[in-house]
């Protein structure tokens, strides 16, 4: 057979496979740029871990510029603030922030701060 196959000059399965097989050229490397947009920022604020500030009564104004940042870097919706919100109070506060929720209809973000 091998006789017959020298005279057919019949290639071999794995040398046919050997042949056809052709290295695609790859494109050069991308050269990355180093400034960095808007969505780059965001996405290495998201990996960090970013906490609600607790509110215990003292410096308001404080209090509600770290929370709507946190809010924004989180992505919260309007409705869930106030719910957050909530979570943040201690001590004598969250009586207050209790009674505030029963007194008041469909309190927003808005009109708590």
């Amino acid at each position: 057979m091998a006789e017959v196959t020298k005279q057919l000059r019949i290639p071999h399965p794995t040398s046919a496979r050997e042949e056809s097989v052709e290295e695609i050229p790859r494109p050069p490397p991308v050269r990355e740029e180093s400034v960095e947009t808007s969505s780059q920022n965001e996405s290495r604020l998201a990996g960090k871990k970013v906490k609600l500030p607790v509110f215990e009564g003292d410096d308001l104004v404080v209090w509600i510029t770290r929370a709507e940042i946190y809010f924004d870097v989180q992505k919260t919706l309007d409705e869930m603030r106030v719910k957050l919100s909530r979570l943040s109070m201690e001590g004598p506060t969250i009586h207050w922030f209790n009674l505030l929720l029963e007194t008041e209809d469909d309190l927003s973000w808005e009109k708590l701060k």
